[in-house]
């Protein structure tokens, strides 16, 4: 696109111009001069300051010197520029959340939210920023509108999975890990899923073995029906888990030994 003022063949000299430019900071970051590279990148900005790819550079160069402060002003004028463009997106709100500016993170994906309803990419960060902070509700409160937007994505189940077990929602996380273990059967997310099934599964059925070695009724119920007792108490377990839980030995009050088959 021409830059403001100027005819096409008047920009395509200054584009050329830039090219140029940030060609030579590129040599002379690979040599370690950062400061002549920044001192072309701002003639490159000066050139064609419509353009988000200089300060793109001008931010690369800025983090590679330790300059984050720098660097995100630098990356922020790149997105004023083009807040269309995801991965200029993406790299400023992954260094505001790496440098620990959380809440400036948020206000950006507030911001993105606002143009783009359905954006992916500010839910994610929302909800990383959150679980950093620890606001494990709001974090699944993001996680469950990721669901939403593209229920056939596992990674999504997992996560949400993986913030119902530390919300001590074991139950919840259960189903979740089995449903992830469904979706993707033989992806390297389903065998996370599947061994964090086996540690709630082992938990569980040590919490149902207490209860039921002090409770005659429910351990009847265990017998004619485990899969109906464990729900009514609360319990959900992975098909492995319910298999397990029914080869368990449970002691009775009286010393005897009740089996499950």
């Amino acid at each position: 696109m021409p830059e403001d003022g100027k005819s096409p063949k008047t920009t395509y000299r200054l584009r050329q111009k830039q090219c140029l430019l940030l060609e030579k900071a590129e040599s002379f970051v690979a040599q370690g001069g950062y400061d002549a590279a920044i001192q072309c990148i701002r003639e490159a900005i000066r050139l064609c300051p419509n353009d988000p790819k200089p300060n793109l550079e001008l931010a690369r160069v800025y983090r590679a010197q330790g300059k984050m402060g720098e660097a995100i002003d630098s990356m922020r004028r790149a997105l004023d520029l083009d807040p269309h463009d995801a991965t200029v997106q993406e790299q400023y709100l992954r260094v505001l959340v790496d440098t620990g500016r959380y809440d400036d993170a948020l206000a950006v994906c507030g911001e993105l939210l606002k143009r783009f309803p359905r954006s992916v990419l500010a839910r994610d960060v929302q909800g990383l920023v959150y679980l950093e902070q620890g606001r494990l509700g709001e974090a699944l409160k993001v996680t469950e509108e990721l669901v939403h937007l593209d229920p056939t994505d596992a990674f999504h189940h997992y996560k949400k999975a993986l913030l119902f077990q530390q919300l001590g929602q074991i139950a919840a996380a259960t189903s979740t890990y089995a449903r992830v273990a469904d979706m993707e059967p033989e992806g390297e997310l389903a065998e996370e899923a599947r061994r964090a099934l086996s540690a709630l599964d082992g938990f569980q059925i040590q919490q149902i073995a207490s209860i039921a070695s002090e409770d005659s009724a429910f351990r009847h119920k265990l017998l004619v029906d485990p899969e109906l007792a464990i729900t009514e108490k609360g319990f959900v377990l992975s098909r492995s888990g319910l298999l397990a839980l029914r080869q368990i030995e449970i002691p009775c009050p009286t010393n005897a030994k009740t089996y499950y088959h």
